[in-house]
C-alpha cells in the first residue's frame, strides 16, 4: 500500500516507484492529474538559483550545510553506553550494554528470573536498545560471593574448585568458584539456561546484540585474569587448589557451550568472543540468518591485534576473521586497568580503523569524568568514536518533473559512506515536502530504501516520487529528510545543521508554479 498524502481538499497517494517508460503509467487514487497542469509545473530551487521552465532535465539542488565534525553515535556505530557510563561526551548512545552473572538469571537450577533484563528493557528511552552478556565466572567483581552459577550447582559438579578472587582495592578478599566445564551436568544446564532465554527474548528488537560468553573468565574464552596468582591464570596445575583434578574445557565442550547459545537465539544478533580462536572460527562458519559478529575486550592494549589472529589459524580461517566486518559488526571495549592507552593515543585510533570496528564501549577508562582525562586522551577517544562504523553523507540531490499519474515530482538522493564499516541493519529514507505556510499540511512521506554502502562506497537511491495535488501550485515548499530503521523507532543522525525538533533534516526550498 502506498503512503497517503494529506492535502487541502482531500487525500492523495504518494508513490515510491516512478514509471520511467513514458506511457500512461498506473492511475493514482485521485486519478491522473491533467496533462496541462503536470507539464506546466516548474520548480524554483533555493539556494541553487535555478530558473523557471519545464523540468524535463534533472536539476541539481545545492547541498545543505553540514557539521564540521561527523556524527559520532548511531545505532551500531560509535560509542555505546557501558554499564551506565558515557564518559566521552556526544550524542546519546543508541545501545546500553551490561553484563550479568548466570546466577542473576537462574538463582537455583531450573528457576529462571528475567526481572533484571525486563527492568532494563522497561527503562529504555525511545529508539534505544540493550545489549548484554552472561558470565559463568568472574574473578574480579562477582556480586554473588564468587558463586556466579546457580547456588545449588556445586552439589552436582564433583570436580569444581574454588580459587582466590582478584585483589581489588577497597574490597575484601574472597574466593571465586570455577565450575567443571566438562561435566555433562554443567553443559546440560548451560544449554537449558539459553533455551529459556531464547524462548523469552529471541527476536526482541529492543536487543541490539547478545555476547557468546560461554567459557572461561568473564566468559571471554580464556583462563587468564586470575590476579590472585603469580601466573595470572586459573591454577589448574596446582593440586593444592585444584583438589579434584579438574581440567580446562576441551574443544568439544567449548564448542558445545557456544553452539547452545547460537541454537537458542537464531533471530538475535550474536557476538563471538575473540580469545578462543577455535570457537571463534567455528561460530563464524555457522550458517546463521544473522551473521555472527566479533567482540574483543582488549581495545587499547598492545595485545589487541597481536592475539586476534594466532599463528595456529589456517590462511582461510584467518581471512574469515579479518573480513568478518564486511557482513557483521566488530565491537570492542577498553582493556581497562593500566592498559587503557598502552597502544598510545594514536594507536587506539589505528586499532579501530585497522579492524573496521563499529561500536566502542564508552567506559572502563580508569576515570569517572571526562575532565579527568588529559587533552591528548580526549582527542584520541573522540577521534576513535567518529571513525568507528559507518558515516553516511549526502553527496547530491537531484529532481525533475514527471507527467505520470503516480509520479509528478521525482527526487533522487546520492550517498557516500565515509566511514570504515557498512551499516548492518536496513535503513530507509522518508522524504517530505512541507509548506512554508503552517496552515497547509505536508506532502509525504515518500519512502525509499537507503543503499547499503561499504566504506568509501557511493550510490544513488531509487527515485522518490511525489504526487502533487493541484491545490499546491504556487506554494513555497521545503524538502525534508528523515532516515529510519525497519521498525521506524530509530533514526540515523546525519552531519547536517538544519534539523527540526522531530529529527528531520531540511534539504532545501522549492516553489511549485
Amino acid at each position: 500500500m502506498r503512503p497517503v498524502i494529506a492535502g487541502t481538499g482531500g487525500s492523495f497517494a504518494a508513490s515510491d516507484d516512478c514509471n520511467w517508460g513514458g506511457g500512461m503509467g498506473r492511475l493514482s487514487r485521485i486519478g491522473r492529474l491533467p496533462a496541462v497542469m503536470a507539464m506546466a509545473m516548474a520548480l524554483l530551487a533555493s539556494p541553487a538559483g535555478l530558473g523557471h521552465g519545464l523540468a524535463a532535465e534533472w536539476r541539481e539542488m545545492a547541498l545543505p550545510k553540514a557539521e564540521a565534525t561527523p556524527v559520532a553515535n548511531n545505532p551500531l556505530k560509535g560509542f555505546y553506553t557501558w554499564y551506565g557510563d558515557d564518559i566521552v561526551p556526544g550524542p546519546a548512545a543508541s545501545e546500553h550494554y551490561f553484563r550479568l552473572a548466570w546466577a542473576d538469571i537462574e538463582p537455583r537450577e531450573g528457576e529462571y528470573d528475567f526481572s533484571e533484563l525486563e527492568r532494563a528493557l522497561a527503562k529504555l528511552a525511545p529508539g534505544r536498545r540493550i545489549a548484554f552478556g552472561i558470565m559463568p565466572l568472574n574473578t574480579c567483581c562477582s556480586t554473588h560471593h564468587g558463586l556466579d552459577v546457580p547456588a545449588d550447582m556445586p552439589t552436582h559438579l564433583a570436580k569444581s574448585f574454588w580459587i582466590k578472587a582478584d585483589p581489588v582495592p577497597g574490597r575484601l578478599g574472597g574466593q571465586t568458584y570455577v565450575p567443571d566445564w566438562n561435566d555433562p551436568h554443567y553443559i546440560e544446564q548451560f544449554a537449558k539456561l539459553y533455551a529459556a532465554i531464547g524462548r523469552h527474548f529471541d527476536g526482541d528488537r529492543r536487543i541490539a546484540w547478545i555476547d557468546v560468553r560461554s567459557y572461561g573468565n568473564w566468559g571471554e574464552g580464556h583462563l587468564g585474569g586470575a590476579r590472585g596468582y603469580q601466573s595470572g591464570r586459573i591454577p589448574y596445575d596446582d593440586p593444592s587448589v585444584n583438589i579434584h583434578g579438574a581440567t580446562p574445557g576441551t574443544l568439544a565442550t567449548r564448542l558445545a557451550l557456544a553452539d547452545a547459545i547460537a541454537k537458542a537465539l537464531p533471530h538475535t544478533r550474536l557476538l563471538a568472543m575473540s580469545d578462543d580462536s577455535e570457537v571463534l572460527v567455528h561460530l563464524l562458519k555457522l550458517p546463521t540468518d544473522i551473521p555472527i559478529g566479533i567482540r574483543r575486550d582488549s581495545w587499547g592494549a598492545r595485545q589487541f591485534e597481536m592475539g586476534l589472529l594466532p599463528a595456529s589459524l589456517s590462511e582461510g580461517d584467518a581471512r574469515l576473521v579479518e573480513e568478518r566486518w564486511k557482513t557483521a559488526p566488530f565491537v570492542v571495549e577498553s582493556y581497562g586497568a593500566s592498559k587503557v592507552f598502552e597502544a598510545g593515543w594514536k594507536g587506539i585510533v589505528e586499532q579501530i580503523e585497522s579492524q573496521h570496528v563499529s561500536a566502542i564501549g564508552n567506559g572502563n577508562f580508569n576515570v569517572r569524568r571526562w575532565a579527568d582525562l588529559p587533552p591528548g586522551a580526549q582527542a584520541a577517544l573522540t577521534r576513535a568514536g567518529v571513525r568507528a562504523g559507518y558515516t553516511y553523507e549526502l553527496t547530491g540531490i537531484r529532481y525533475r518533473l514527471e507527467s505520470e499519474a503516480d509520479c509528478t515530482l521525482a527526487v533522487v538522493l546520492s550517498w557516500q559512506n565515509a566511514g570504515i564499516a557498512p551499516p548492518y541493519e536496513a535503513w530507509r529514507t522518508e522524504l517530505w515536502l512541507k509548506p512554508v505556510d503552517a496552515g497547509v499540511r505536508p506532502v509525504g512521506p515518500v519512502t525509499v530504501d537507503l543503499p547499503r554502502l561499504m566504506p568509501v562506497g557511493e550510490a544513488q537511491a531509487k527515485p522518490a516520487c511525489f504526487v502533487l495535488p493541484e491545490a499546491y501550485a504556487g506554494l513555497d515548499m521545503r524538502l525534508w529528510l528523515r532516515v529510519v530503521d525497519a521498525t521506524g523507532n530509530r533514526t540515523m543522525q546525519l552531519p547536517l545543521i538544519d534539523k527540526d525538533a522531530l529529527g528531520d533534516y531540511g534539504l532545501g526550498s522549492l516553489k511549485l508554479q
